[in-house]
């Protein structure tokens, strides 16, 4: 990966090995993963669609994209992709990491169905 060779990569796997070193030393890491990784993927759906929504609402688009990343940054939410440039900037690999990141993939999918899917449950509903 090219951030790895840049000047500031020992920062990056710095903070990335005490980010992993800290998921990954959980009792419940299996749990946590997963649940995570579902709130990660509703915020990243959440801001995909605030682009179709915002302008019936008035509201500008960047905003609601960029907000629901932000939550989803601060808070640590699991992002599989983002966790597989950690693990590979640290080089670690074994059946865990296998695991976790199945899970946190598992949890991203899980969670970007359940918004289009309340949407969809929402405008199909007879009420």
């Amino acid at each position: 990966m090219l951030v790895c060779q840049t000047y500031f990569a020992d920062k990056v796997i710095l903070q990335g090995a005490n980010l992993i070193g800290n998921k990954l030393s959980l009792d419940n890491w299996a749990l946590s993963s997963l649940s995570s990784g579902i709130l990660c993927g509703i915020l990243i759906t959440l801001s995909i669609l605030s682009v179709d929504h915002s302008h019936k609402k008035g509201l500008s688009a960047n905003v609601g994209v960029m907000f629901p990343i932000i939550v989803f940054v601060f808070c640590g939410f699991d992002h599989s992709i983002a966790n597989m440039f950690y693990f590979y900037c640290l080089g670690e690999f074994s059946w865990k990491v296998i695991g976790y990141i199945s899970l946190t993939i598992l949890g991203n999918l899980i969670g970007g169905i359940i918004l289009p899917l309340v949407l969809k449950l929402r405008d199909n509903d007879p009420v």
